[in-house]
């Protein structure tokens, strides 16, 4: 009878626990300071800016500062970190995870799920330009404040079908109808006119003394043409540079991806060092 009690016991604790093991799932720290980077007061304010894009558009967007690699590259560091830690949330595991490696001054964005077309590779060197300087001046909380607000940017796009893309949609050009060519053209060839017919009347008034000849003879200077000197002046040169085409065989734009070691895709890359 005990025995049957402690087993519907460890059942019930096993039933309790699973919601809380399903409900932890994709609610990972959105901010793991190791490197210690931030006070108190200045990690509560960079995780509060972090989880409210997290949840407004329902993906992990997170940081993580450490003082080492453990030995790995910075890009199979922070794939493995993501996956091992339970971030990602939906069937897609959606969410975007900055490293900042204090020890070797570089860091690395990860993304997976919906992240990955959220931050294109474009959008990660614009990441990149966004928080280095801050980084570089050792202002930590203006380099993650920064990621967030761009991080955010980048889903508002992506969710308005103009995801942040070296490709994009060209602005509509009105078109100007043959009509309204014609009028600007007469009142182009008027004004023309009108110039050219002062500018004649005027020199014509100015030539009092020239009357009209009968012959050609008359016109022309009875001395003759005499050249007394012949030279050939250099006046100027021009050059024309015609840029070599670019063999872009990708077709431009997107994300590029990997699999990590557990075998899930991720985008993302390098932001390069700070």
């Amino acid at each position: 009878m005990i025995k049957k009690i402690t087993t519907l016991f460890a059942a019930l604790l096993l039933c309790l626990a699973f919601p809380i093991a399903v409900l932890a799932d994709g609610n990972a720290e959105k901010l793991v300071d190791n490197a210690g980077l931030l006070s108190e007061s200045e990690a509560s304010i960079v995780t509060e800016s972090l989880e409210k894009v997290s949840d407004k558009y329902d993906a992990d967007i997170a940081i993580l500062t450490t003082n080492g690699l453990d030995g790995k590259s910075i890009q199979n560091f922070s794939d493995d970190y993501y996956d091992q830690n339970g971030y990602g949330t939906g069937d897609e595991k959606s969410g975007v995870l900055w490293v900042i490696d204090m020890d070797s001054r570089e860091t690395y964005v990860t993304t997976s799920g919906e992240g990955i077309a959220a931050v294109t590779d474009y959008g990660k060197d614009l990441l990149a330009s966004e928080v280095n300087p801050y980084l570089s001046s050792g202002d930590y909380v203006g380099a993650m404040n920064a990621y967030a607000d761009t991080i955010n940017y980048f889903f508002e796009q992506e969710r308005a079908g103009t995801p942040v893309d070296t490709y994009g949609k060209p602005a509509e050009k009105k078109e100007t109808g043959v009509g309204t060519y014609v009028i600007i053209g007469i009142v182009c060839l008027g004004i023309g006119f009108a110039i050219s017919f002062a500018i004649t009347g005027s020199m014509k008034k100015k030539m009092k003394s020239v009357r009209r000849q009968s012959t050609a003879n008359a016109y022309a200077d009875q001395n003759g043409l005499n050249l007394m000197e012949n030279t050939d002046r250099y006046l100027y040169n021009r050059v024309v540079a015609v840029p070599l085409p670019k063999n872009d065989s990708s077709g431009g734009g997107g994300s590029s991806t990997h699999i990590s070691s557990s075998g899930s895709t991720h985008g993302g890359g390098s932001l390069g060092k700070f």
